[in-house]
């Protein structure tokens, strides 16, 4: 069967959203918020799998990636790719 990959992202938007009093978004992230970030992106991917095994989709073809950070990104959220 096809298998789908849900790659779960996040950005500099979702780091201001996480940290409305940070002074300086271009500094380097400290460990929290870099975990912080990877964690939302972990968990968005998390929500579109579990939303499509809800809709009978057989969890075995559903894979997950490695959630990522991107700070220039405009991409926020989560790719689906065959």
């Amino acid at each position: 069967g096809v298998r789908l990959t849900l790659c779960g992202y996040s950005n500099a938007k979702d780091l201001k959203q996480l940290y409305p009093d940070i002074k300086t978004p271009d500094a380097p992230l400290a460990d929290e918020q870099r975990q912080a970030l990877l964690q939302l992106a972990d968990k968005r991917a998390q929500a579109v799998k579990q939303a499509l095994v809800n809709n009978q989709v057989d969890a075995s073809r559903l894979v997950l990636c490695e959630p990522e950070y991107d700070k220039d990104g405009d991409l926020t959220g989560v790719e689906i790719s065959i």
